[in-house]
């Protein structure tokens, strides 16, 4: 570009000079979106190139009288059109400021009033009076440091949007794949191989050591594009220029470009993984996946969440004790206090995030996790405004996540307000297990349940799975159909029960019930195992308040088949203690063939669950066993081998504890794999936390 002139006239006709700012704190006007998408940071990039390659004082008279020697800004850009220079010149040519004086002249009406052109520049030091020359070197020195400084920004917007996007997008491309026309039998064995098995190992539900989740290899996959998309969009794009007068080396330039890069990514993950650990996450509408999938997203994107932010952290931190900047004053303004605030809050959430810790100190850590998101998200939002006074749009990302984090809490409040603070009425069953009963409320899937009164910690909830939304109002009379069509294994038959008003029987039943003479009011059960926390005070009360936040799961859908249970021929359902009551509602809502194995601790859990399930139990193949643990591989041997070589579809639903879980997962998987007609798919229904 031809050397650059400056209108110092219409400098002085403002009477007015933005003063040199404070270390590295900025202010301008505020600006909305991101930079790149609303947001110009130097556009025109030669206007300000020639603005700032002018250092010069200005004589301005005490009345804001100014000279009539008007200079030339001469900016014949061929991709500039007049309509932006002249917009330039009315909003920047005297400052940047919120409110800031408007030129005498236009842009146009100064040029029109230049007698000559320059053809000397004045020196830094002299009063600038009238027509100069920009200095060339100066010049793109200016040019380049803000053209490219603004490209790298607009990069990082650009990227921070394609991670948020992505990782929610990806989801929903992913599950809308369950509505393509493939065989699905190829899906079936698909899923067997590359979606539901551990990705390595047999452990999946069960803690590696009692530290990790292994992840099963489709979530392995969106994982490993997650980690590989942040690992490359921090790496990639940049562009260096030189001269630069932002910096005085191209090593300095690429410091700055990636700590900027990760402080960005950072804030777009924790939008993401706020929304991934939302009980009311719109992903959860939209797709097929668990909330248990979810949360285990959520671990993942944290981690490089808070990475990225100590990485930014670190590199700005190195940048002011190695480049000769004032370390000392840097670090006592309010936005440098509050970026490490905003990490420190981050950093500490990891070492309490993990399982151990969360095992014995679970309401601590929900506590403290719940605060220190909460101080980081807020604290980031200080260190953005502080620095940047709202001008580059950094803290639209803050928004986004106090948006999400809002919606979810606001969701939770209306479910709660919805059934209102009700009435819950405690049965203990055993040492082990209590039955609560909550009349006039009606829900599925599972529900969130407060007790405002059990503890000063009135925030605490906790889930559970909906057995039914019927409570007998009479004891329940009935003649029970019990055939004996089948055979158990031998190595179950000391223990199976068949549910005949509790009594025992060494021969698996098929039990089946005709409609009973009984009346049933609206209402929800729940069967609670009580631990050492809030749960076991529930045994002390015969009756306690409780808030119910409903309805949540209870899709019932699997993998790339994505298809609703019922339309599976046969359903074969394995339960584990109170998992039962998640398997209940799968079984009464199917209406083939249907078979459910049950191994509970106690005899009394039996009859409390027969007691509220009697309506549902007409078809169902049911087997139950007490006080043993139940023979998964002999179960899925004797129900999939005579299956696996005819077209029909099985439905595997698995609810228990986490060993009894990963050992259905590990046996279907082999089955669905061998199979050459049958359509075999697993579900899991689960807490995850």
């Amino acid at each position: 570009m031809a050397p650059r002139t400056m209108l110092a006239a219409a400098l002085l006709m403002t009477s007015y000079l933005a003063g040199p700012t404070t270390a590295m704190i900025s202010s301008g006007r505020p600006g909305y979106g991101f930079i790149g998408y609303g947001i110009k940071m130097y556009d025109p990039p030669c206007a300000y190139g020639c603005q700032g390659s002018f250092g010069n004082p200005l004589l301005c008279s005490d009345d804001g009288s100014h000279s009539d020697e008007m200079g030339d800004m001469d900016m014949k850009a061929r991709d500039i059109v007049l309509w932006k220079l002249e917009q330039w010149w009315q909003l920047n040519v005297a400052g940047r400021s919120v409110v800031q004086p408007v030129p005498k002249y236009s842009y146009q009406e100064a040029l029109d009033q230049v007698v000559a052109p320059p053809n000397a520049t004045t020196p830094s030091d002299e009063p600038l009076t009238g027509v100069s020359l920009a200095d060339e070197e100066t010049y793109l020195a200016t040019y380049n440091g803000d053209y490219t400084f603004e490209l790298s920004d607009a990069k990082s917007a650009r990227y921070g949007i394609v991670v948020l996007v992505t990782e929610c997008a990806i989801p929903i491309g992913l599950s809308f794949l369950r509505f393509a026309p493939f065989p699905r039998a190829f899906v079936s064995r698909f899923n067997a191989r590359f979606v539901d098995p551990p990705l390595f190992g047999s452990r999946h539900r069960v803690p590696l050591m009692n530290t990790a989740f292994v992840p099963t290899r489709g979530q392995s996959f969106f994982i490993a594009y997650i980690i590989l998309i942040n690992v490359i969009l921090s790496a990639a794009g940049y562009r260096m220029s030189w001269p630069n007068s932002w910096w005085t080396n191209n090593s300095q330039q690429v410091v700055e470009y990636i700590a900027n890069r990760t402080g960005v990514l950072s804030l777009a993950n924790l939008a993401v993984l706020t929304l991934y650990a939302g009980r009311n996450n719109f992903l959860l509408w939209m797709t097929n996946w668990s909330q248990s999938t979810f949360l285990l997203l959520h671990r993942w994107v944290a981690v490089i969440c808070v990475l990225q932010a100590c990485i930014h952290s670190a590199l700005y931190l190195q940048m002011y004790t190695h480049n000769g900047n004032d370390y000392a004053a840097e670090s006592k303004l309010s936005y440098w206090y509050w970026g490490i605030i905003s990490t420190l809050a981050m950093v500490v959430v990891l070492p309490m995030s993990m399982l151990q810790f969360r095992q014995k100190l679970y309401e601590a850590f929900l506590a403290a996790h719940f605060m220190l998101a909460l101080l980081a998200g807020v604290a980031y939002y200080y260190h953005i405004v502080y620095r940047f006074q709202r001008q580059w749009g950094y803290e639209t990302w803050i928004y986004i996540f106090f948006g999400i984090w809002a919606f979810d809490r606001l969701i939770r409040v209306i479910k709660m307000a919805r059934h209102g603070l009700r009435i819950a009425r405690v049965t203990i069953i055993d040492e082990d297990y209590v039955q609560l009963s909550v009349r006039d409320v009606s829900a599925s899937g599972h529900a969130y349940l407060y007790f405002p009164t059990l503890t000063w910690r009135v925030w605490e909830n906790h889930p559970f799975s909906v057995a039914t939304s019927l409570l007998s109002a009479a004891a329940p009379v009935s003649q029970e159909h019990l055939s004996g069509n089948r055979t158990l294994e031998k190595s179950l038959e000391a223990t199976t029960v068949a549910l005949d008003n509790g009594s025992k029987s060494g021969s698996q039943r098929s039990a089946t019930t005709t409609p009973r003479s009984q009346h049933h009011d609206l209402g929800l059960t729940f069967f609670v195992r009580t631990h050492t926390g809030t749960t076991k005070l529930l045994r002390a009360r015969k009756a306690v308040p409780v808030l119910v936040e409903a309805c949540y799961g209870g899709s019932h859908s699997s993998g790339l088949s994505g298809s609703d249970l019922g339309s599976y021929a046969r359903l074969l359902c394995i339960a584990g203690g109170v998992g039962i009551t998640a398997i209940m509602p799968v079984v009464s809502d199917h209406h083939g063939s249907r078979v459910v194995y049950w191994g509970a601790r106690s005899q009394a859990l039996v009859d409390a669950v027969h007691s509220t399930w009697d309506t549902a139990l007409t078809g169902v193949d049911l087997n139950v066993v007490v006080g043993e643990r139940l023979d998964v591989e002999t179960i899925l041997e004797q129900e999939l081998r005579n299956e696996t070589h005819v077209q029909t579809s099985i439905a595997v639903v698995v609810s228990g504890p986490a060993s009894l879980a990963d050992a259905v997962r590990i046996a279907v998987a082999r089955h669905a794999r061998m199979a050459d007609a049958a359509v075999i798919t697993f579900v899991e229904e689960s807490y995850s936390w």
